[in-house]
């Protein structure tokens, strides 16, 4: 799986991109929503794993453009705040999934899996 992880945070990307090839997915990284746009309008994502707090456009900002092209993908919004603490966020449920930090490696590939799978049956 093509997996495309945004977080601002460079401990998180570092430790999660580790991860995530250490299972097989073929992961890039991108510390801002603008470089995560740019990314993946290039050449889509099976699966964009993306903080929701961060600065110019955010998690929601980026998931809603990214779904609006490209429906099929997975989106998985990851958040210190819960998900109803999250103004804009109602509007994309349903078609994301929602793990809150901080998060297991296991919580991480099964919330990975559900957010993969949600899109692909539409």
């Amino acid at each position: 799986m093509r997996i495309l992880f945004v977080d601002d945070e460079e401990l998180m990307r570092n430790v999660s991109i580790r991860l995530l090839k250490r299972r097989g997915h073929i992961v890039d990284t991108a510390s801002d929503g603008d470089d995560a746009y740019e990314k993946f309008m290039k050449e889509p994502y099976d699966l964009l794993v993306c903080d929701i707090v961060m600065p110019r456009l955010t998690g929601i900002e980026l998931a809603k453009s990214v779904l609006l092209k490209y429906p099929e993908t997975g989106v998985l919004l990851i958040s210190g705040y819960s998900f109803d603490q999250l103004n804009d966020a109602e509007e994309l449920s349903g078609k994301t999934v929602f793990l809150q930090k901080p998060y297991s490696n296991e919580d991480l590939q099964r919330t990975m899996d559900e957010a993969f799978q949600m899109n692909q049956k539409k």
